[in-house]
């Protein structure tokens, strides 16, 4: 999905070493970049269509469940800012998405993998 600008909460581990020490310098790793990636993709569902390039197309296709109740990212693409957020609120599933004028979106449905 390219780079991804994540908000990271650091946090003192129980034996006294703060994450943004130099003890701890690999911040910058894959690890971090795939969790940002499942973020994106399956919690939010910003995904790309494969008939499009560059975010030319893009899918919508969240996955809630779990236990979230809400996921709401933005992702700045070459296109511009694709936005999607859901939150399930008296047993209902409320999506909100914005896509760059320049690009266009298809949204899954929740039964089953077909395209709307």
């Amino acid at each position: 999905m390219g780079p991804a600008r994540l908000k990271c909460e650091y946090r003192t581990d129980p034996i006294g070493i703060e994450e943004r020490s130099p003890k701890m310098n690999s911040l910058n790793h894959y690890s971090l970049g795939s969790v940002g990636e499942w973020l994106y993709r399956y919690v939010a569902g910003i995904d790309l269509n494969p008939e499009g390039a560059g975010y030319e197309r893009i899918l919508i296709r969240p996955r809630p469940g779990g236990g979230p109740t809400h996921a709401r990212v933005g992702y700045d693409s070459i296109r511009g800012l694709t936005s999607s957020g859901w939150e399930i609120s008296d047993g209902e599933l409320r999506l909100r998405v914005k896509v760059p004028a320049n690009a266009t979106a298809g949204e899954y449905e929740f039964a089953g993998d077909t395209p709307r």
